[in-house]
């Protein structure tokens, strides 16, 4: 019982922190899922809980999130072969925690690493509860961590790779496929296929918000009809988009898995 209460702690948690971005709320929930889970003697939904305090702001942030990430990383330690998928997803949390503070070749690195690991997936498996991580996931968020570092070209064979691994049915990560390529040719100058990748990731609201990232990189190009017709379909989202993707944003939703209203 305890352990089914640590888990939606620990989905109500994401929720509050990369859904409904509010990060008083996650801070207390995810505290709590962390509490609950130690309580149940389960470590790997202790570190989970840990890796995304580490992403919830606060003062002196980076401490607090170097303090967090070492505690995950030691109970993962302590728990044995079977916390290999956990230790993972924690890396990937750390890359996405690196690049927001700029590290952007600790990010690579760590991200790198993760997608190494997963090609030995059969031998590190996740627990159910991080079951929606998968090869395509990592993928966005390695293409955002290159872009994010300048690296256009090696960000669009990643997504481009990325795309290449999931199903024709999967829309909602499609959709945030597509909103990442709409992020790197607007880096790119191109503004005509930015539109095209945007206009395509909206067929699934899902990416709304981080196509609305897109459209500040194209506002020189406003002139052109096709970034008109972009800004004209972003008219009924909000003024500030939400942050870009990333590996947590995605949730379990079946063939519709993206960025739901609630979590990343």
């Amino acid at each position: 019982m305890a352990v089914a209460l640590a888990e939606s702690l620990l989905l109500v948690g994401r929720v509050e922190l990369l859904g409904r971005h509010d990060p008083e709320a996650a801070r207390a929930v995810l505290r709590e899922a962390r509490t609950t889970a130690a309580g149940a003697g389960d470590p790997l939904l202790e570190a989970a809980a840990l890796g995304l305090l580490a992403l919830v702001p606060a003062d002196g942030w980076a401490e607090a999130a170097a303090e967090s990430f070492t505690a995950a990383r030691t109970l993962l330690g302590e728990a044995g072969a079977r916390a290999a998928g956990t230790l993972d997803w924690l890396e990937a949390i750390e890359a996405e925690r690196a690049t927001r503070d700029g590290e952007h070749e600790k990010a690579i690195r760590l991200i790198s690493r993760v997608e190494g690991a997963r090609v030995r997936a059969d031998d590190r498996p996740f627990p159910p509860w991080l079951d929606w991580c998968t090869t395509a996931r990592i993928g966005i968020l390695k293409g955002r961590i290159q872009l994010s570092a300048g690296l256009v070209a090696q960000s669009r064979r990643t997504l481009l790779y990325a795309m290449a691994t999931v199903r024709p049915d999967d829309h909602g990560q499609r959709s945030l496929i597509y909103a990442g390529l709409a992020a790197v040719e607007s880096a790119d100058g191109q503004a005509y296929e930015s539109c095209g990748y945007a206009c395509r990731a909206l067929e699934h609201i899902e990416a709304g918000g981080d196509v609305m990232g897109v459209r500040a990189g194209l506002a020189e190009y406003l002139h052109d009809s096709c970034v008109e017709d972009l800004y004209e379909s972003l008219a009924f989202f909000p003024a500030e988009s939400p942050p870009a993707a990333d590996i947590t944003e995605v949730t379990r939703r079946g063939t519709g898995a993206g960025r739901a209203p609630g979590i990343r």
